[in-house]
């Protein structure tokens, strides 16, 4: 399930789509958000964008009108505006990651590996993450849990990460 692999505090969906095939499966393992279903209209949710980032058009956020991420970066924004209202200021643009460039962890080889929970108590302690672990912000901490479970696939990049951390020893 896409959830595990992301582990989210909270998720946002329609109230039409959480009371069909969420409301058993999330019961208290998520914050879950509901929004009214007509946040998913495509005109509102491309009109919206557009005012946002002050644009005509969504290609310069990466990305076309036939694409779904549009409706997905709409509710987000839509979320922040009315619920952490000081953190808008700082959105001038939207990075879509792209999978292909990760490789793919399954549950299993996640926790066959110990990567950020040990097999004993599924507490983080004896895990790699906790041996690796020396991150003063909050925000250091998500990135390095974040480069364990989704490590890159591509050479340059891979060298590229070696580099800056390579700088800042």
């Amino acid at each position: 399930m896409i959830l595990k692999k992301y582990s989210p505090k909270e998720i946002i969906v329609s109230d039409d789509f959480y009371y069909e095939y969420l409301e058993k499966l999330v019961l208290d393992r998520f914050l879950v958000n509901k929004v009214p279903s007509w946040h998913l209209d495509k005109d509102i949710a491309i009109k919206s964008l557009k005012e946002h980032f002050n644009i005509v058009s969504l290609s310069v956020l990466g990305f076309t009108e036939s694409e779904p991420y549009y409706i997905s970066s709409f509710l987000i924004i839509d979320y922040i505006k009315n619920n952490l209202k000081n953190l808008l200021i700082n959105i001038d643009t939207i990075n879509i990651n792209n999978d292909s460039e990760y490789m793919f962890l399954d549950d299993v080889t996640q926790i066959n590996l110990e990567l950020v929970k040990n097999n004993n108590d599924l507490t983080v302690c004896y895990s790699l993450y906790s041996v690796l672990n020396d991150c003063k912000t909050p925000m250091g901490k998500r990135l390095l849990r974040e480069y364990i479970l989704n490590p890159l696939l591509d050479i340059g990049a891979i060298n590229n990460r070696l580099f800056h951390v390579e700088f800042f020893k």
